[in-house]
C-alpha cells in the first residue's frame, strides 16, 4: 500500500518512467511520496494488465502497488503540478526531455537529473537558466521482469547534490528499496559513478551477465584497465572520485585484479543477482542509441585534452560501435 501525500505544494514527478525511474517512483511512493510516473504507454499498459506494478530486490524483498493507487501519464503537462521534478530519462533522450521541461516545468520547480556519464547535467543547466538542476547518481542496476516487476539486481542507494531546496526528498530518503543519501561534493560522486559506470561497455561487449562477467579473466582485466584510465584522468581533472556504492572505483579494480580464486570469495559476486546486467546491454540488445559518448567517450576526450592515452576505453567506444553497425563510433 502507498502512503499519504509528502507534499502540499506539489507531487514528485518522475520524467522517465523506464526500468530505473519506475522502480525509484515506485520506491517513494511506498515510502510515503506522492508520486506522479510520466512515461510510456507500456507503464500504464502493463499496470492495468497485471493489476498492480511490483518491485523486488537481491535480497528477496518485494512489495506492489495496486493499479488503482498509481499516477501514470505520458502526457508532459504533469510537469506543470510537480513540486520536485526527477528526471530519469537516458542522456540520449536528453533533447526531448527539455523541450517539455521548457514547455511545462515552472522555474521554480526544482529539477534532479539522474543521468549517467559527463554532459547531461551540463547540458541541462545551460538549457535550462531559470531552473535549480541538482546532480544525482543511481548506484544500483534495475531489470524489468515479466513487465510489471522492477527488480534491484544489485546493492546500492541514490545519491543527490545537497540543498536546502530539496526537502521534498528528505521525506522519503528512508525509503527501503531506494533510499536517498545527500552529498556536499557531488563532482566527487557524479566520477565515482563513471569510473564505476566504465564497465557498462564492457558488460555489453561480453554478452554475458554482470556476475559470470566478473568471473572471466578476459572481460575483468578489461574493465580493470577501464578505471585505472578513468582514474588517471580524474586525477588530471582535479577530481578525487567518491565511492556510490559497495565498492569504490579503486577497491573494484584492486579486486578485479586478484586471483580468482580469491575473487571468488569475495562477498561482492554475493551481491550481485544472477539475472543483473547493465543498461548499455539492454540497449545493444535492443539496437537502441547507447549512453557510451557520455561514459567511456567520455575519457577518451578528455584524455585526449590532458594527453593521456586511454586505449582500453577507445576500445570499448569502437566495440560498441560496432555491435550498433555503425561506421563510426557513437557520440
Amino acid at each position: 500500500m502507498s502512503g499519504p501525500a509528502a507534499n502540499a505544494a506539489g507531487p514528485i514527478v518522475i520524467h522517465g518512467a523506464g526500468s530505473i525511474g519506475a522502480y525509484v517512483g515506485l520506491s517513494w511512493q511506498l515510502a510515503g511520496g506522492d508520486v506522479r510516473l510520466l512515461g510510456r504507454p507500456w507503464l500504464a499498459e502493463a499496470a492495468q494488465a497485471a493489476g498492480h506494478l511490483a518491485l523486488s530486490d537481491y535480497a528477496g524483498h518485494s512489495a506492489e502497488i495496486a493499479a488503482a493507487e498509481l499516477h501514470i501519464t505520458s502526457d508532459p503537462a504533469v510537469l506543470g503540478e510537480a513540486g520536485l521534478v526527477v528526471l530519469a530519462i537516458k542522456a540520449t533522450a536528453l533533447d526531448g526531455a527539455i523541450a517539455e521541461l521548457k514547455a511545462h516545468c515552472p522555474s521554480t520547480t526544482p529539477i534532479v537529473a539522474l543521468q549517467n556519464g559527463i554532459g547531461p547535467l551540463e547540458a541541462l543547466r545551460a538549457a535550462l537558466p531559470d531552473h535549480q538542476v541538482f546532480g544525482g547518481v543511481v548506484t544500483h542496476n534495475v531489470v524489468v521482469i515479466g513487465g510489471a516487476r522492477f527488480h534491484k539486481a544489485t546493492a546500492g542507494n541514490i545519491v543527490v547534490e545537497a540543498s536546502p531546496a530539496l526537502g521534498l526528498l528528505e521525506t522519503i530518503a528512508h525509503s527501503r528499496f531506494a533510499p536517498v543519501a545527500f552529498s556536499h561534493d557531488f563532482a566527487a560522486v557524479r566520477w565515482g559513478k563513471l569510473l564505476i559506470n566504465l564497465n557498462n561497455a564492457v558488460n555489453a561487449a561480453s554478452g554475458m551477465g554482470l556476475r559470470a562477467q566478473f568471473l572471466d579473466p578476459k572481460w575483468r582485466k578489461m574493465t580493470v584497465g577501464a578505471i585505472r584510465e578513468g582514474m588517471k584522468v580524474a586525477r588530471a581533472e582535479g577530481i578525487h572520485p567518491a565511492p556510490t556504492g559497495v565498492v569504490s572505483p579503486q577497491r573494484l579494480a584492486l579486486m578485479l585484479s586478484l586471483p580468482q580464486w580469491l575473487l571468488k570469495r569475495l562477498p561482492l559476486l554475493a551481491k550481485i543477482d544472477a539475472k543483473a546486467r547493465s543498461s548499455m546491454a539492454d540497449d545493444v540488445t535492443a539496437g537502441k542509441p547507447t549512453e557510451i559518448a557520455f561514459l567511456n567517450g567520455a575519457i577518451v576526450d578528455l584524455g585526449r585534452r590532458h594527453g593521456i592515452a586511454t586505449p582500453v576505453n577507445d576500445d570499448l567506444v569502437a566495440r560498441i560501435g560496432a555491435m550498433r553497425g555503425l561506421a563510426s563510433p557513437e557520440g
